[in-house]
């Protein structure tokens, strides 16, 4: 659950703080073993992630968030349903290969610790049979894992206050091997706006007409679940290509609207940019998502287009400053800049153009990162071994990120920023 929402633009101390109130855990409770847990407040998830928190009851159960032990929605019910059959289903294949076909236990075990990522392995005896042993995954729970990121993308495109299309992904200072991001660029919309709620819902009439062409009843009640999320995401298609395309399950039509309306919704659209852990750190709102990401999974430190949606990823060390006419030709050359790129040192530091206020000081801005950046790369010695300089996330939640990258753990399926 906590990778999920992760995924959603959710920092780690929000991912925390949203799980807390759905679990209860806001409040004074018992545990399985009989432990009090005091309500968790806070000031003690601040210690948490600032890595100051003394080991006990409370440190122990935010671990266990983070790491995937304690999870909520349908993977908690899925998770629930496999190890009501997995233990017997595993004593049964045990059983088999150890009384059946005489194979020691200390060798089955063997075979299990070296079975890695392999869904299976097979046994033989000395009459010809043959046994497969299967691990106990249980594709429901994969299943769970894809809804919930889903369901969590439907309600924040309900509930959200401001929509972020994001057009520029930065990478971290640092070599090619350094892969993470650490800033975003792209187009805000206020989704409390009036003006906004009146155009999407004009969308959303365009959508109605699609949908009401389905014969079946049923089906077309099933399309209409998804009227809020469909209407977010094609209201930035609107506004900067002056077209609705429909899924292809529902004919795939192209529709260009009327230029009156793609200019009212192309004035809605701000430009902004930030760096992501504050982005991350603002997303959690009393237990709801502040932001709707409609064309990325966000994290703190890796940002991943939607499918069939392209993000320019671009050097942070490139795309901060503001260069000569000859660098800009020789980058350009090099596709490291676009032609129309601006220097984000001319307007990154303005309240005017973040996305999120830094509730937390200068440190936690993008110019805060140039500089730090920039000690760091000079203090290195001649020689020395050199990476990336520390990101965001390292210096400023301690407790809670290190530094390995989270790279692995992007949803299956989806691509790299291109």
């Amino acid at each position: 659950s906590a990778k999920a929402l992760s995924f959603l633009g959710l920092s780690k101390r929000g991912v925390i703080m949203h799980m807390l109130k759905k679990l209860g855990a806001d409040k004074e409770q018992k545990l399985e073993d009989g432990m009090v847990l005091h309500a968790i407040d806070d000031t003690t998830v601040d210690f948490y992630v600032e890595g100051s928190l003394p080991d006990g009851n409370e440190k122990e159960y935010l671990d266990s968030i983070l790491d995937g032990t304690v999870n909520v929605d349908s993977i908690a019910t899925a998770l629930q349903a496999l190890s009501q059959h997995s233990v017997t289903r595993i004593y049964n294949q045990i059983y088999a290969m150890h009384k059946i076909f005489g194979i020691p236990l200390d060798d089955i075990q063997t075979k299990i610790f070296a079975m890695g990522d392999e869904d299976s392995f097979t046994v033989s005896n000395s009459r010809g049979y043959t046994f497969e042993f299967k691990q106990p995954i249980n594709r429901d729970l994969f299943k769970a894992y894809y809804k919930d990121i889903q369901d969590y993308r439907i309600r924040a495109a309900s509930t959200a206050y401001e929509y972020i299309f994001i057009t520029e992904a930065y990478r971290e200072m640092g070599t090619l091997e350094a892969k993470r991001h650490v800033g975003i660029n792209g187009y805000v919309v206020n989704a409390r706006s009036a003006t906004v709620k009146m155009l999407i819902n004009i969308i959303k009439d365009e959508y109605e007409k699609v949908i009401s062409r389905i014969p079946n009843e049923i089906e077309q009640n099933k399309w209409r679940k998804d009227a809020d999320y469909f209407s977010v995401t094609k209201y930035f298609e609107v506004g900067l290509k002056g077209s609705i395309t429909f899924p292809q399950k529902l004919g795939g039509e192209v529709k260009h609207m009327e230029q009156d309306f793609v200019n009212r919704v192309a004035k809605t659209l701000v430009p902004e940019c930030d760096i992501l852990t504050a982005v991350c750190e603002g997303n959690e709102l009393y237990g709801e998502f502040r932001y709707f990401f409609v064309n990325a999974y966000v994290s703190a430190d890796f940002v991943v287009p939607i499918k069939n949606q392209n993000i320019l990823q671009m050097d942070f060390a490139v795309a901060w400053p503001e260069w000569d006419e000859i660098m800009l030709s020789k980058l350009y050359a090099k596709s490291a800049i676009t032609t129309n790129h601006q220097a984000l040192e001319l307007y990154a530091c303005s309240n005017n153009y973040t996305i999120t206020e830094h509730v937390f000081g200068d440190d936690t801005t993008l110019y805060n990162y140039y500089l730090q950046g920039q000690q760091f790369v000079s203090a290195l010695n001649e020689g020395e071994p050199f990476k990336a300089v520390p990101h965001p996330t390292e210096y400023l939640y301690p407790g809670v990120y290190g530094q390995d990258t989270e790279e692995e753990e992007l949803p299956v399926g989806v691509g790299k920023p291109k």
